[in-house]
């Protein structure tokens, strides 16, 4: 199987309910088509490096899925007849960017992990001392 990365630019004006929809038709086409999904990314809306469809900012999301080539095309088929989508990109990852990916998802998901609960420190002591006897008083007899 290979690994695939789609990044896809909604329309900045999409409502955030058509824009789950939307991601969770996507997602499901990827698990439907026998793909399975490795990492979903929602960057949220940015500014376009030059106008798309008369539109200077988009909603980014990336998409990094694993499977054959079917659920790649169904995909790309969706987004190119959905009007909500203004630009999409597609790639084949190597073996070396998906040894970043998957380097870059485990210290994702280890800093998720609530970190475990430490051990509670013995709690010391003080020693216990006796006050200083005074030095018993001298005289002086010469």
């Amino acid at each position: 199987m290979a690994n695939y990365e789609t990044i896809y630019i909604i329309h900045p004006d999409v409502t955030d309910d058509n824009l789950t929809a939307l991601n969770d038709k996507l997602k499901d086409v990827i698990t439907n088509n026998g793909g399975t999904l490795l990492n979903f990314e929602d960057w949220g809306k940015r500014k376009l490096a030059y106008r798309v469809k008369k539109q200077v900012k988009g909603h980014y999301i990336l998409v990094n899925y694993s499977g054959s080539v079917e659920p790649l095309n169904e995909l790309e088929r969706i987004i190119k007849v959905s009007d909500d989508v203004i630009k999409y990109f597609s790639v084949k990852l190597t073996k070396n960017e998906m040894a970043r990916l998957e380097k870059k998802l485990a210290a994702r998901k280890k800093a998720a992990e609530p970190a475990p609960p430490k051990a509670p420190e013995a709690e010391a002591t003080p020693a216990e001392t006796t006050p200083a006897e005074p030095a018993p008083a001298t005289t002086d007899a010469n």
